[in-house]
């Protein structure tokens, strides 16, 4: 129902990724019902715009292997190909908005940092059905920092 574009921006050392800022743009195809319609809860102020936001740390492989052909996995893919070794799980901040009035495009911004040493191997403890382990309030506010910080937006 939609046409999505990625930009993946990294931070690497020895070739295994520490970071990564992913941005993403969908847009509603032609002839498709579909459209973006959802509030920004719970909110989150990023430059001059309001955006759902979550904040969760996942199991990038476990993803990637259940769902091949999806993002994570062609994420994973193409990530390999450069030479980079992704890691297991992710502490990621989501922000995603309804980018146009009509709903017809999205703009989601991922900011993910590895967390695979602050975890033991196997499952993530404490996940819910989904493998998401959501990430407390004072956790997830130090984390969208980390992403204002990263990434800058343009004011204005």
């Amino acid at each position: 129902m939609t046409d999505a574009e990625r930009e993946i921006f990294v931070d690497a050392k020895d070739g295994i990724v520490r970071r990564l800022v992913i941005v993403q743009f969908e847009t509603v195809q032609k002839g498709s019902a579909f459209k973006f319609l959802y509030p920004p809860k719970p909110p989150a102020r990023y430059g001059d715009e309001t955006y759902r936001f979550g904040a969760y740390v996942y199991d990038d492989a476990r993803s990637a292997a259940t769902a091949p052909g999806k993002e994570a996995d062609r994420t994973r893919r193409y990530l390999a190909q450069q030479g980079l070794s992704m890691p297991r799980l992710l502490r990621t901040a989501r922000l995603a908005r309804v980018a146009d009035p009509q709903g017809q495009s999205e703009v989601i911004l991922f900011y993910m940092e590895n967390a695979d040493s602050d975890y033991p191997a196997g499952p993530l403890p404490g996940a819910d059905e989904d493998g998401d382990l959501p990430l407390d309030a004072a956790s997830a506010a130090a984390l969208l920092s980390r992403l204002a910080q990263a990434v800058r937006p343009e004011k204005g």
